[in-house]
């Protein structure tokens, strides 16, 4: 089924393709040509992103994307969705495609098999920053400083290790698997299943869904930013 987005020049029209942990191991030679190529339409539409999540740790820890990651991952201010939505059809022409646009703020898109994902930050509370479940200090993302990664500059957070830490721990350094592949059929199925329910979901319906575990996700980030970051 067509799905629509509603963007400044006009709507756009998508196939909802379901996307969870577990989905698929990254390509690392596809993702780097993709990545560079989303940077060049991004930053040619005055669009300003970081990279984050298993995408940040992997160019910090091992100067590549991770092994057993599966994506790349990338955040930007909500301030830049209308620049964002308005190059969605710059990107199609590129040959990315959106395959998710989540309503809690995150856009994915495909190609040649590999995906990226956009994290919309927006304020949530003085100094802290949201986007669905997820949350963070608001510095990680309007204080920035430039990375090399694959021979590209990147913008990451200033304090990318304590971003790091933050996400992953003290002990980010050490490798760790997230996700497990070799899911049996059923399993695999139910995850498809998930996905396409909360896609078509009425907003009413799909946030009393997600609500109760964002919220549970998010206490010990929260208690984390109060502890570390926010001070009265």
């Amino acid at each position: 089924m067509n799905l629509k987005i509603n963007t400044p020049l006009g709507k756009y029209t998508y196939r909802f393709v379901p996307l969870f942990a577990g989905t698929k191991v990254i390509d690392k030679q596809i993702s780097a040509r993709n990545l560079l190529d989303f940077k060049r339409i991004l930053d040619d539409a005055g669009i300003k992103f970081l990279l984050s999540y298993g995408t940040l740790l992997g160019a910090v820890r091992e100067n590549d994307f991770i092994s057993h990651d599966e994506d790349i991952d990338l955040i930007i201010s909500c301030s830049q969705t209308p620049a964002l939505l308005a190059s969605l059809f710059i990107l199609r022409d590129n040959g990315f495609e959106v395959c998710r646009y989540d309503r809690r703020g995150v856009i994915s898109f495909m190609k040649e098999g590999e995906y990226i994902d956009i994290y919309i930050f927006s304020p949530l509370a003085e100094g802290i920053l949201a986007c669905g479940r997820e949350v963070m200090p608001e510095q990680f993302l309007t204080d920035v400083t430039t990375f090399d990664f694959k021979g590209t500059t990147y913008n990451v957070p200033r304090e990318y290790i304590r971003y790091l830490e933050f996400f992953y721990g003290a002990d980010w350094q050490t490798p760790r698997q997230y996700y497990h592949y070799e899911l049996p059929a059923w399993r695999r199925l139910l995850h498809i299943a998930i996905q396409y329910a909360k896609e078509f979901m009425p907003d009413l319906l799909f946030f009393a869904f997600v609500e109760r575990n964002d919220r549970k996700y998010r206490q010990p980030l929260l208690e984390k930013i109060h502890k570390n970051y926010i001070h009265s």
